[in-house]
């Protein structure tokens, strides 16, 4: 069932490409449509903190965020070797004072910083994010479900290598630890939403290997991918 509290960011997530300025106020909790006049033109995105609190002191706390964003987007190497996408892909110059980048280049960049998406996992189950075109990048277009320019990447039977079943079977292990936990069982029966945010269950599972974490792929880049892919499987099961 589609979720309306995200229902605002669905124009946005249909396009290919978000100028940079642009990117970093979606990122931040805000859609802008013109730039020059932001405090006239602009939506809170998650329709749930609408609802909650005053429309202009949300805004003002999520431009705050938005600048903060914008600075380390300016101050960031865009093009790390380790992040599997192409120049000619991810950035294009529109005009002298406008560049635009490819959304799925800005997610990645989000997950790399360590940022916080909330509606990612809700833009995977609509269609209109492969989770892989973020983590692994791409170097030929293709079309996602949701018409969005995609990714013609690794032939889905590839076969899993040693290590990535290693980590993958870790992780099935640890959440079956989890489940027969006295301790996890017991935050359970005192709040029922513990583990109900994405982000808090990543953060317990990365937070056992602390630094060691990436090696076991237990890193939150890796994790929010599974996460995202498994949702897309068992919302397929569940339509079928």
């Amino acid at each position: 069932m589609s979720d309306s509290r995200w229902d605002s960011l669905r124009l946005e997530l249909k396009k290919d490409w978000w100028g940079d300025q642009e990117a970093m106020y979606i990122c931040a909790g805000l859609i802008v449509r013109n730039l020059y006049d932001p405090d006239q033109h602009f939506t809170v995105i998650d329709a749930e903190a609408r609802a909650k609190d005053n429309r202009n002191k949300i805004k003002n706390a999520l431009r705050e965020v938005q600048e903060n964003l914008f600075t380390l987007w300016r101050a960031t190497d865009h093009n790390p070797p380790n992040w599997g996408f192409d120049d000619n892909d991810v950035m294009r110059v529109v005009s002298n004072i406008r560049v635009e980048w490819k959304k799925e280049y800005v997610l990645r960049w989000a997950q790399v910083k360590d940022i916080e998406i909330p509606w990612f996992d809700w833009a995977v189950e609509e269609g209109f994010i492969d989770p892989l075109d973020v983590t692994q990048g791409y170097s030929s277009h293709g079309v996602t479900d949701n018409g969005n320019t995609g990714a013609n990447r690794m032939p889905e039977n590839k076969q899993m290598g040693k290590t990535e079943r290693e980590n993958l079977v870790r992780l099935i292990g640890i959440l079956r630890n989890m489940l027969k936990d006295d301790t996890v069982i017991s935050d359970l029966k005192r709040s029922k939403d513990l583990f109900k945010e994405t982000k808090d269950l990543t953060a317990h599972i990365s937070g056992l290997y602390k630094e060691d974490r990436e090696n076991k792929g237990l890193g939150p880049t890796k994790l929010n991918t599974i996460w995202a892919e498994a949702k897309k499987i068992l919302k397929k099961d569940e339509d079928f």
